[in-house]
């Protein structure tokens, strides 16, 4: 079904901009139900997505004064949905399969899905899987323990005998190792940002 554009758009957004928060509860009150069987779609959790409908919204208030800067109003919001699902699908047990599945799914950000950007995920997937094959034996396990395993630092701290902060370090550590090499292969792609800056 198509997506009914809202009435007045450029009227509301600055409206939003300004702090009207009757314009802003038009703007809720239409994507809320758009985005919902897209978040929906990836956690199968009602508490979930929930969540992630609750921070988007909150981060769309907090930049309401970029709304009037907006040239694609339902392409920026979905790409703030989309943020959200990351980064709670990190936290879920079936992690790898779930990113599996909404990097497949992520071209609604930018509305289509195109072979390059299928070819650029792939490509950036074998970086990946190459720098954190290249680490020390304990800097990959503490790696594979955070992002396969869902694992947080005080447990991942507490299965290998270490400080939390050791943990926290060797985390920190390879995620600029990962993100040195992407940028080296010249990748600039969003989901580098988001899948590399949290842990």
């Amino acid at each position: 079904m198509p997506i009914e554009p809202l009435h007045n758009e450029r009227e509301l957004l600055q409206g939003i901009s300004d702090g009207d928060e009757k314009a802003f509860a038009i703007l809720f009150n239409h994507y809320y139900p758009l985005i919902r069987p897209f978040v929906w779609k990836f956690t199968q959790s009602a508490r979930d997505t929930e969540e992630i409908l609750q921070e988007t919204f909150i981060k769309i208030w907090l930049h309401r004064y970029k709304m009037t800067e907006i040239g694609h109003l339902r392409a920026w919001i979905f790409k703030i949905a989309s943020r959200e699902c990351l980064y709670i699908l990190r936290k879920n047990l079936h992690y790898r399969q779930k990113m599996a599945a909404l990097q497949q799914e992520s071209g609604i950000v930018n509305l289509e899905e195109t072979p390059a950007e299928l070819v650029q995920v792939a490509e950036i997937s074998r970086i990946v899987q190459k720098a954190v094959a290249q680490m020390p034996v304990q800097r990959k396990r503490i790696y594979q323990m955070s992002r396969d395993e869902g694992m947080k630092p005080g447990e991942i701290a507490e299965a290998l005998s270490l400080s939390v902060s050791t943990v926290k370090n060797v985390l920190s550590t390879s995620l600029k190792y990962i993100r040195d090499r992407l940028v080296a292969a010249g990748h600039f792609f969003l989901l580098v940002c988001l899948l590399l800056t949290r842990y």
